[in-house]
């Protein structure tokens, strides 16, 4: 608003910034322990017991999505599980929440391929073009031959050219 006093301002956007970050703060400390109980699940492959737990881990801090994240130990597990399309949803709210692992965009390009979902696998490998250029031979003829499939030949003869200078 147009003549809001700063402390106003303040007011009002401590009281949005609390609402937003309320159920995260006050649930760290238990995240944290249980984050921990998952990686070790995962470690042992106990896929049942982090399909148990991990979305209602994974939604304490939806945001955290460094190595560890409860995004992977999930995807892992519905990987392991033979369920394609909960892995693929796992990875795809990683990479919407601003994961940016090359392996895991990666994983889900090949997941999303795999489901006939050519347009999205797109859609994540060119993301990852842009967090991270690849100096990645394979990711390149991937990324190629699904834009290729879609009919766009010029990103085809882009992708297909970056793949052969990296001399295969």
């Amino acid at each position: 608003q147009l003549g809001m006093k700063t402390e106003e301002f303040d007011k009002q956007f401590l009281a949005w910034l609390e609402a937003q970050t309320k159920k995260t703060v006050e649930g760290f400390d238990n995240w944290q322990k249980r984050l921990k109980s998952i990686a070790a699940n995962a470690k042992a492959k106990k896929w049942d017991e982090v399909l148990n737990e991990g979305a209602e881990i994974r939604d304490i801090y939806p945001d955290y999505v460094e190595a560890g994240s409860v995004y992977e130990f999930l995807a892992d597990a519905f990987i392991e599980k033979k369920d394609s399309v909960a892995a693929a949803h796992e990875l795809s709210l990683y990479s919407k929440v601003g994961g940016r692992s090359p392996l895991l965009i990666k994983k889900l390009a090949t997941l999303l391929e795999e489901l006939g979902r050519k347009k999205e696998a797109v859609a994540a490998l060119e993301r990852l073009n842009y967090i991270y250029p690849v100096n990645d031979e394979d990711f390149h003829r991937q990324l190629g031959g699904l834009v290729f499939d879609q009919g766009n030949v010029d990103g085809a003869i882009r992708e297909f050219a970056a793949s052969v200078a990296m001399n295969p």
